[in-house]
């Protein structure tokens, strides 16, 4: 299982004396690998690892809660925010409703820089394969 350099886990070493996330609550112990540096969600690696278990299915989906703390007005107080992960196969196993959700949400933020209705939890969908 051997670590590497990249530390994908979000432990929040640097609690600034105050609140830790919830024992066995935090995105890592959900197998969503996150650089506590950068909050970068590794992808391959929550993959090979089981996010979506041994031999994930169209349609898995799971949702993890990421705690990050920042340098700024909030004193480096303990934040969150939830995401959503669903896996398929092909580009093609996409409902036909979540892509047109996905491709509106992509189309208003690269216009505007903002997303129109509710865009709590992010979702990011994984396929294997571009087909």
């Amino acid at each position: 299982d051997g670590d590497d350099d990249d530390d994908d886990d979000d432990d929040d070493d640097d609690d600034n004396g105050g609140e830790q996330p919830p024992p066995g609550q935090r995105a890592n112990d959900k197998k969503v690998r996150v650089r506590t540096k950068s909050g970068v969600i590794n992808l391959k690696k929550s993959l090979q690892d089981g996010v979506f278990g041994s031999n994930p299915v169209n349609g898995r989906t799971t949702e993890a809660t990421i705690y990050y703390r920042l340098n700024d007005q909030s004193s480096k107080s303990l934040l969150k925010i939830k995401v959503k992960l669903s896996y398929y196969k092909n580009r093609s196993d996409v409902p036909v409703a979540l892509a047109a959700e996905l491709s509106s949400n992509t189309a208003d933020f690269q216009s505007s820089r903002v997303i129109g209705g509710v865009p709590r939890p992010p979702h990011i969908i994984i396929t294997s394969y571009y087909r």
